[in-house]
């Protein structure tokens, strides 16, 4: 499957000291093997390293060179769904514990950071929920009023203050204190290489072809080697899907991404570089990088199996810079880059973390939705768990069985 088309930013711009892994030529044993070299697998491999389990990394390709070029990593708690909407679908208890869960994720981030002093251009952000008209802002208010009374800290903004302070030309928004943005592939390979100084075995260039399963274990099957593991975790993302579309709601859309040329004059653009999301069904998402430009993205479409022409993608590049022109009409705004991915999400907006009876011995990690890599942060601690103990409490919340 192929993931993304076009020119991403991350991987084009990001100037870094690549450590190159080397591909598996002989038979080895662990304890867990995580299959997919991702943002999903570094994290996974990580806390998985961390509590002293013997772990290997493999990648059919090189590290970080599939969905995780074309992440624009806006890091914000708030899920996709609703409070509201959440709580009517499993219950308040449960819609609040996601919600917390995701705000536990991000200090956990930088947590991590902080333990491996690893390069990802980590920044701490507030995040402003938009909305565009009437109606929105009525449905707004109501979301603003569930999170307060569910003790998540945040401001209601009105017209006027989004004008005046914010600069910006929506009619309310919710304004939240916990967030952050990081360059994804930075972060990925970074965090691999700490992991690999501490115990991780990874290789890349190293493809799953078939798996043994056993009592107790599996033997998975490389082109050139065999790896008995106790158990095996899919990490490979949008990939995976064919094994679990059954249990899933999976929808999968066509996104595209534009990141304009670094903007001179940044006194000019909105309050405080919070990340931007609109409340609708097919958003637009903004943010800004460490060289002052600005990332935005959305025009999503129904997947069609393939990815969209050159000419698509540049026509949707236009109606983004378009876009961000009409938010910001007295800066000089230019195009650079423009990409387009393929973006998964479910009905209610969780990923998928678990196992399945059909897959004995075997793990999923599937980071779907919008905040897929706070779902891989939390993903990762429940799998470490299952793995150790056999129980984490939150583990139902984002099982395929929910």
């Amino acid at each position: 499957m192929k993931l993304y088309t076009g020119s991403p930013y991350w991987s084009i711009l990001t100037d870094m000291n690549i450590k190159q892994f080397p591909n598996l030529t002989k038979n080895i044993e662990c304890d867990v093997l995580i299959v997919g070299g991702g943002i999903t697998g570094a994290l996974c491999s990580y806390y998985m390293n961390e509590a002293k389990v013997s772990t290997v990394l493999i990648d059919k390709n090189e590290f970080a060179s599939g969905s995780t070029i074309i992440n624009t990593s806006l890091l914000h708690y708030e899920i996709d769904t609703t409070l509201n909407k959440l709580s009517k679908i499993y219950g308040k208890q449960n819609a609040i514990r996601c919600f917390q869960l995701c705000r536990k994720s991000l200090y956990d981030l930088k947590t991590l950071i902080n333990h491996t002093n690893i390069n990802c251009e980590y920044v701490p952000r507030k995040s402003l929920y938009v909305s565009s008209n009437v109606f929105e802002d009525i449905k707004l208010l109501a979301e603003y009023r569930s999170r307060k009374n569910a003790g998540f800290k945040a401001s209601f903004i009105n017209k006027k203050i989004m004008k005046e302070h914010f600069k910006l030309q929506y009619s309310a928004g919710i304004y939240s204190y916990d967030g952050a943005e990081i360059n994804p592939y930075m972060f990925t390979k970074n965090l691999i290489h700490y992991s690999s100084l501490n115990g991780l075995r990874a290789y890349e260039n190293t493809e799953l072809i078939s798996i043994d399963y056993k009592k107790g274990y599996n033997i998975a099957y490389t082109q050139n080697a065999t790896i008995k593991a106790k158990k095996i975790i899919f990490a490979t993302g949008y990939e995976a899907q064919s094994l679990v579309d059954s249990y899933t709601t999976t929808k999968f859309k066509t996104t595209y991404t534009l990141t304009t040329k670094p903007i001179k004059n940044t006194q000019k653009l909105w309050k405080d570089n919070s990340l931007i999301w609109e409340a609708k069904n097919s958003y637009t998402y903004i943010r800004r990088t460490k060289d002052n430009r600005i990332i935005v993205g959305g025009y999503d479409t129904n997947y069609k199996g393939y990815m969209p022409s050159t000419e698509t993608i540049e026509k949707k590049g236009e109606l983004l810079l378009k876009q961000i022109k009409e938010l910001f009409p007295t800066l000089d705004i230019e195009k650079d880059f423009v990409s387009a991915g393929i973006f998964a999400s479910t009905d209610d907006e969780l990923g998928y973390v678990g196992s399945l009876e059909e897959y004995p011995n075997c793990y999923f990690l599937l980071g779907y939705g919008a905040n897929g890599v706070l779902y891989c942060i939390i993903g990762s601690q429940i799998l470490r768990d299952l793995f150790l103990y056999d129980y984490h409490h939150d583990a139902d919340l984002f099982s395929f069985y929910r």
